[in-house]
C-alpha cells in the first residue's frame, strides 16, 4: 500500500493535465485520512505513538500556554521534575534542607498560632457565691483541644470545674488543684482536655471576690 507521501505526490498537478473525478477522489481520501487517521486525529485523538524527530529538541506546552492536566501510567523524566518552581526530591538524591526550609517554617509558624489560647469568658472582681456558678451561663467549648481556668481569689478557695461532655445530661464537677485550696491574691492556672460542644463553669468553696479568665487552646 502506497504511504500517505506517496500519495500526496501523485496528486500533484503538471501544466495540462486533465483534472478529473478520480483526481478529486484520491484528494478527499488523502484529506480523509489525514483528518481521522494520522497520528493525530482531527478531533484531538491519539492514534499512535508520537515521536520527536530529534532528541530533547522540542517542547510540550510551555510557561504561558500550559495544559491543564496530564493522565497517565508512569513516567520516565532523565532530569528535573519541578512542582510550583521546586525541584522533586527523587530516591538517591542528596537532601537540601534550603529545598523546604521556607515552606516547613511558614508551617510551623501556622501551626504555632493555630495554638494561640482564645479567650471565652471573663469576670472580674465578683463575689462568687459558695459552690455556685461563676457564669451565669455554661461556656461552651468552640475548638478540641484544652479549657484553661485562670483565677485570682482574695482569699483562700478551693476551685472547682463544672464539665459537661457534649451530649451529656449532667454535668462532672471535680476539684482543680489536686484537691487543695489556692491561696489569696495569686493567680493560679489549670488546663483540662475538652472538645467542641463541650460546656464549662467554674465555681469555687467558701464564697470570695473572685476575677476568672476561660481559655480554649485548640489542638495541633
Amino acid at each position: 500500500m502506497p504511504s500517505l507521501k506517496d500519495r500526496i505526490d501523485n496528486l500533484r498537478l503538471k501544466t495540462g493535465m486533465v483534472i478529473t473525478e478520480d483526481f478529486f477522489t484520491g484528494l478527499a481520501d488523502v484529506i480523509e485520512d489525514m483528518a481521522f487517521y494520522g497520528a493525530i486525529t482531527y478531533d484531538g485523538y491519539v492514534r499512535k505513538d508520537l515521536e520527536p524527530i530529534q532528541d530533547l529538541a522540542l517542547n510540550l506546552g510551555s510557561e504561558n500556554f500550559r495544559f491543564d492536566e496530564i493522565h497517565a501510567g508512569s513516567g520516565y523524566f532523565t532530569y528535573n521534575v519541578l512542582v510550583q518552581g521546586k525541584p522533586v526530591i527523587k530516591d538517591g538524591d542528596p537532601i537540601n534542607i534550603a529545598y523546604f526550609f521556607d515552606q516547613a517554617l511558614d508551617q510551623l509558624l501556622n501551626t504555632l498560632g493555630s495554638l494561640k489560647p482564645i479567650e471565652v469568658a471573663r469576670t472580674i472582681g465578683y463575689q462568687a457565691p459558695p459552690l455556685a456558678d461563676i457564669f451565669a451561663s455554661d461556656v461552651e467549648v468552640s475548638n478540641d483541644g484544652r479549657i484553661r481556668v485562670k483565677i485570682k481569689s482574695d482569699a483562700s478557695v478551693y476551685v472547682y470545674l463544672k464539665w459537661y461532655p457534649y451530649g451529656a445530661l449532667s454535668p462532672d464537677i471535680g476539684l482543680l488543684n489536686e484537691g487543695n485550696p489556692i491561696p489569696s491574691n495569686v493567680f493560679k492556672e489549670f488546663d483540662s482536655t475538652v472538645s467542641k460542644g463541650d460546656k464549662v463553669n467554674v465555681r469555687v468553696y467558701p464564697g470570695a471576690k473572685v476575677t476568672v479568665f476561660l481559655f480554649n487552646i485548640p489542638s495541633a
